[in-house]
């Protein structure tokens, strides 16, 4: 009898036990790897839908209380065929903001702002634009950029931000609402997602031709009664609706969970195996708008200062590349700026932020901008 034949075809068979042993550990330790990421997004989602849109609507139907309505909304709305472009929210409110910890009640100045209104009544030092890091979402309006900069300088400063404006949004509720109040500066927070965003208000017609190169106004400010009502009775701002259209985003997006986890998709995101949405369009038509409007608020003796944010939880190579492209740009041009990268490099994420800035967040902001305008 052959022994060695024997004792190697043993071996042979516990090699290739062992390696299926290992083949079907792993691919079971990818299965649940994969499933438990599924799981996790599910739950994530599943915790979203009953915040923004459940607890979203049992408040607006139960309350007093409006819902909040971005300008940008009215980008693709196109009411009375763009006669009115509203560029606030409902004036003299209470607004549902937003929920990153809690729910955020906001009250609305004369014109639906988030400022006291007495502020309107006193000398204007300093005018704030730009998206939802200007109007302060997710804290309660005492603890806002605006706030927390007119308490350090003890200056009166006026807040026209505005959740999901772009740089032209921004630029027309400057004009509508700020330059009246003969600020002496006027603050630019952008954002990195204005890119996208400026692209899609230049698609709209009716504010390219009304504020990009023209000195046209909606007199909002005299209008604000109209501005309300179609705020308030437009069919697609109608709560039902919204609720519904939520329902339905959040339903299709448990369906791409599933059909995500059947193609090992969490995993392969997880380990950056596949290619992560990433923002990487330059900031060039961005930066020469931000000349237009320097050269617009020049011409008016106002100073200009761009604060530039960034989600410090999503950076990649391509986007810190073109950011500080952008920063030269702004800097050879003689724009005053403050880079947020800078200001909160010595803190940790969770410190300071939770999607938006969290209360400490906004305050280091404001004090070490005013630090740096002294």
């Amino acid at each position: 009898m052959n022994y060695e034949y024997l004792d190697s075809k043993i071996k042979n068979k516990k090699i290739m036990k062992n390696l299926y042993l290992i083949i079907f550990s792993t691919a079971f330790a990818v299965l649940v790897c994969e499933f438990s990421l599924g799981l996790m997004n599910f739950s994530k989602y599943k915790n979203q839908k009953k915040i923004y849109a459940y607890e979203w609507k049992e408040i607006l139907t139960t309350t007093n209380i409006e819902q909040y309505v971005s300008p940008s909304s009215f980008l693709s709305l196109k009411t009375d065929s763009q006669t009115m472009f509203p560029l606030s929210q409902v004036s003299n409110k209470r607004i549902l903001v937003c929920n990153e910890k809690d729910w955020v009640i906001i009250d609305t100045d004369r014109y639906g702002f988030n400022n006291l209104d007495s502020s309107w009544d006193q000398e204007v030092d300093f005018v704030v634009i730009g998206d939802s890091f200007a109007f302060g979402f997710c804290v309660d309006s005492k603890n806002n950029f605006v706030s927390n900069l007119s308490s350090f300088s003890n200056l009166n400063g006026i807040n026209l931000g505005q959740g999901g404006n772009g740089p032209l949004l921004s630029f027309a509720t400057l004009k509508e609402f700020g330059i009246a109040l003969n600020p002496k500066k006027v603050i630019h927070l952008i954002y990195e997602n204005d890119i996208l965003e400026f692209d899609i208000e230049l698609k709209n017609s009716f504010l390219t031709e009304t504020y990009l190169d023209n000195d046209k106004s909606q007199n909002l400010i005299l209008n604000k009664k109209k501005v309300d009502n179609l705020l308030m009775n437009t069919p697609k701002l109608n709560i039902d609706y919204i609720y519904t259209k939520k329902v339905e985003r959040y339903n299709n997006i448990y369906k791409q969970i599933l059909k995500k986890t059947w193609h090992l998709g969490n995993l392969r995101e997880k380990f950056s195996l596949v290619k992560k949405t990433d923002l990487n369009k330059d900031y060039n038509k961005v930066f020469n708008f931000l000349k237009k409007i320097n050269r617009y608020l020049n011409n008016k003796n106002i100073d200009y200062y761009v604060v530039v944010i960034t989600d410090p939880t999503n950076k990649t190579k391509i986007k810190n590349k073109e950011l500080a492209k952008f920063i030269s740009q702004i800097s050879k041009e003689k724009i005053k700026y403050i880079n947020s990268d800078d200001i909160f490099n010595d803190f940790k994420k969770k410190e300071y932020w939770r999607g938006h800035y969290n209360e400490l967040g906004y305050k280091i902001l404001a004090k070490n901008f005013q630090k740096n305008i002294e």
